[in-house]
């Protein structure tokens, strides 16, 4: 349920929110007694009544549920989006360079020699496949089935003539077993390669013998000893690139035989929803009962592929729209707009002893080193002076409505209270915290992607996250994205590091058994290399140390800073296989047993910085703002400096202390929530947010002018140079509406010798209140981004050009007219309408 509800005619005090967000006691008792028989309680229980623990249970039940719908809509829509034949060119190419990233990884565990070593990879023909359709599965949008290369021809319908075959097409081999031994395979499909060309035209990928490697052999044609060929059957994968993978065979259904048990167990779930069943999964039927023929004629073009269905319509009580009672739809709609502009709403008085200086033009390169300088000269308690600067116009627009296009929602959560506070001065009319499914509102913001109903988006209504943030704000999908844009800019040769990535650490994604292949066949030629060094120290030295961060975690939690072969087996191979280093052989390790360890890590691994700036001798981070103020019908994205996070542990000043301080969080993690735990952050704490200005200044003051010359002078140009670089890698990517925005935080550090790394981006960066330098910091950048969202795609520009489409941002009229008002430190990185990055 949405709340209570107020009649049209009930006091407007009644039916506002306060400035603490409680209901206003002071006069909630004279007015109660007038208003009681208006009052209409939405449910079972009135206010003073006893708590329903079922009633709870089942508000609850109903939230999770709608909010696993509306991720699930956002996972589909991001995977239908861009279905462009661009896009599907370019993921032909992946899939083959993917392939490729496994060449020298052996067939079967089985077939290994004893004196070898345990894989921690073993890839068949159809595992091959397999494997590479599984790092790519975001890509093309579904989940490959486990079977082998039967199964895979049943899901491609499309057979080719030998000429029309491209590279990435499948080439399988029907053939017959030389041994009565061996079992026949359905359809007798007893191999499978990737289609190259190449230079002799029949050019191929696969891995084709027992005690062999995955290899490029210059000819799909070939002899086998175990079987004799048949037929040569080309099938395209446009069915797989067109998302579509389930089997067009009337004979063979490829469902697993435990999926009914899943099925069953999935929809007993007290958090199962009918819209919530994943039809597009490897294996399963066609949901509309349409199959296509099987045919294996190298000629035959005329079989039908099955085509995705269209997105699933709702289902259940909890997909209802919850309505808002229509008193309070007359009494916002009722309500008189706010007679000034935003920005004017917006604008504290200018403080004595403030200083204007020019904006110049934010197109020009390095222009934005010159920023407005209209700040108090204390810098200090932003937060009070907007609240009092405001205070007489926002109570006078507390206590008049406007129309729904002008009221936001925001979640009762992290830093909440600053973006109340920047709406509220700027005339907006809050909705209550019970309200957060109602799709009447001009602006939402809430902490999570899933607590958004993108399905009942109208376009013009304002949503704080892109709903596939994700290709940026998680680990994975960020190296992700900026190898996908940068990796044919910057090659790697087979045998070498990780690819190489613009700004972020050599890294290797643990979901890629390539990476992970790399990653110890690496470490362990490195390990070879120390060895032959007699100088024990200078052994030490030249150590590796990695840092291992989980893919679903934040706040330090699950991180690990490790070092030595052994310890990276751990972490990617699991307890049992790094102990054992493969000395028993696996009793259930089959030709197609591909990764050796049964629970894959999630999670990347990258080369640790092990000579950070250090401040006070302590490590540190830099934390700052990326806004995407609009994405449609064209990106406008702004750059704000941020703050310094410390360890509050002494950094280690030799190689061999840094080895053994490895699990001391305190000394290794920047995260506040990490700091926090410490038993000196009472007395330290104060000392663990720093400004970036007293960041320059301790540089100077403990003689590293040169670290202190770069912070001051070229640090914001690396970090707006940077984030222009992730704009290149992810706009095209993600979903783009009217109304989206996104305000990112992204963490940074910088080495001794002046090197800047990006280490992760954070969707729903912190917003708490900790200290002096947040207490001037964050109101600003909160009441900076909501100025330039609206500025940008807000319904006031809106009905003023009469569409978005017609909307003509002046960037450097927002800079120079509305942002000052907030006194926000906004740059401009991106503005995809004029093809302009900041290029320093």
């Amino acid at each position: 349920m949405e709340g209570d509800a107020l009649k049209a005619d009930s006091p407007v005090a009644e039916a506002c929110i306060t400035e603490n967000n409680e209901p206003n006691t002071s006069s909630s008792r004279a007015t109660s007694r007038r208003a009681s028989k208006e009052v209409i309680f939405v449910g079972d229980n009135p206010p003073n009544a006893q708590p329903n623990l079922q009633a709870s249970f089942l508000k609850f039940r109903d939230q999770k549920i709608k909010e696993m719908q509306m991720m699930k809509m956002a996972k589909q829509a991001a995977l239908t989006n861009n279905r462009t034949p661009e896009f599907k060119d370019a993921l032909r190419r992946k899939f083959v360079e993917t392939a490729k990233k496994y060449l020298g990884v052996p067939y079967a565990l089985r077939y290994k020699n004893p004196e070898d070593p345990v894989a921690p990879l073993y890839l068949d023909c159809c595992a091959l496949v397999r494997q590479a359709l599984q790092d790519l599965q975001d890509d093309f949008g579904f989940a490959i089935g486990r079977w082998n290369q039967c199964y895979q021809i049943d899901t491609l319908p499309i057979a080719l003539q030998q000429a029309e075959l491209k590279p990435g097409d499948l080439i399988f081999y029907e053939g017959e077993y030389y041994s009565s031994r061996s079992k026949p395979q359905k359809h007798k499909m007893v191999h499978v390669e990737i289609f190259l060309g190449g230079e002799t035209g029949e050019e191929c990928i696969g891995s084709r013998y027992h005690r062999g490697k995955v290899s490029v052999f210059p000819s799909f044609q070939f002899t086998s000893t175990t079987w004799k060929l048949v037929k040569y059957h080309f099938r395209s994968i446009d069915t797989w690139l067109d998302g579509v993978c389930k089997s067009c065979c009337p004979e063979h259904s490829w469902q697993s035989d435990s999926l009914s048990y899943l099925e069953a167990a999935g929809k007993r779930s007290i958090f199962s929803d009918a819209s919530l069943e994943d039809v597009d999964a490897g294996g399963d039927e066609d949901e509309d009962g349409e199959v296509a023929l099987c045919v294996f004629s190298n000629t035959d073009t005329t079989a039908t592929a099955v085509t995705a269905d269209g997105e699933e319509s709702a289902k259940g009580d909890a997909d209802r729209e919850l309505q808002e009672p229509a008193a309070v739809d007359e009494a916002l709609a009722s309500a008189p707009k706010a007679a000034e502009s935003p920005a004017a709403a917006a604008a504290p008085k200018k403080v004595a002893g403030s200083v204007k200086t020019k904006r110049p033009s934010p197109y020009r390169s390095g222009s934005n080193n010159d920023i407005d300088s209209s700040k108090s000269q204390d810098g200090v308690g932003s937060s009070s002076k907007l609240k009092a600067a405001g205070a007489v116009k926002a109570a006078a627009s507390r206590s008049a409505k406007t129309e729904a296009g002008h009221s936001y929602y925001v979640g009762k959560s992290n830093g909440w209270r600053l973006v109340k506070d920047a709406m509220d001065r700027r005339g907006w009319t809050q909705l209550p915290f019970d309200y957060q499914f109602t799709t009447r509102f001009g602006l939402k913001w809430v902490e999570r992607r899933s607590q958004i109903d993108y399905r009942a988006h109208q376009p013009g209504q304002l949503v704080c996250h892109i709903p596939n943030n994700d290709v940026l704000c998680t680990k994975i999908g960020l190296l992700s994205v900026m190898r996908d844009c940068f990796q044919a800019k910057y090659p790697s040769a087979p045998d070498a590091p990780a690819p190489v990535v613009p700004w972020i650490p050599e890294t290797y994604d643990l979901e890629l058994p390539s990476d992970v292949h790399q990653l110890l066949r690496l470490e362990e030629q490195h390990q070879a290399q120390l060895a032959a060094i007699d100088d024990a120290s200078l052994r030490e030295e030249q150590r590796n140390i990695w840092i291992y961060k989980p893919a679903a975690c934040n706040r330090g939690r699950g991180i690990r800073v490790v070092s030595g072969l052994d310890a990276l087996r751990t972490i990617c191979l699991g307890e049992e296989l790094a102990a054992s280093n493969g000395a028993a052989k696996r009793a259930d390790a089959g030709p197609s047993s591909g990764l050796t360890n049964p629970n894959k890590v999630k999670g990347v691994v990258q080369k640790y910085i092990t000579n950070p700036l250090l401040v006070q001798g302590c490590k540190f981070d830099i934390r700052c703002y990326l806004l995407v103020a609009r994405n449609f019908p064209s990106t406008v994205a702004f750059y704000h400096p941020g703050y310094c996070r410390l360890a509050l542990k002494p950094y280690p000043t030799t190689k061999a202390e840094l080895v053994a301080s490895l699990e001391d969080a305190m000394m290794h993690l920047t995260n506040a929530s990490v700091q926090k735990k410490g038993a000196d952050y009472a007395a330290l704490g104060d000392m663990q947010i720093q400004s970036i200005a007293q960041l320059a200044t301790h540089m100077r003051q403990t003689g590293r002018e040169a670290n202190a010359t770069y912070i001051e002078q070229q640090l914001d140009a690396d970090i707006m140079r940077c984030m222009a670089d992730l704009l290149r890698a992810s706009n095209h990517k993600f979903l783009r509406q009217h109304g989206y925005f996104d305000l990112l935080g992204c963490d940074f550090m910088i080495t001794a010798d002046n090197q800047l790394h990006l280490l992760e981006v954070n969707t729903n960066p912190a917003m708490s209140l900790d200290n002096a330098v947040l207490e001037d910091l964050l109101p600003r950048v909160i009441d900076g981004a909501l100025e330039l969202v609206l500025q940008t795609q807000g319904p006031d520009v809106v009905a003023e050009a009469g569409s978005i489409e017609a909307v003509q941002v002046d960037v450097e009229r927002v800079l120079a007219d509305k942002l000052p008002a907030t006194r926000a430190d906004f740059r401009l990185l991106y503005d995809e309408s004029k093809n302009w990055f900041f290029s320093g």
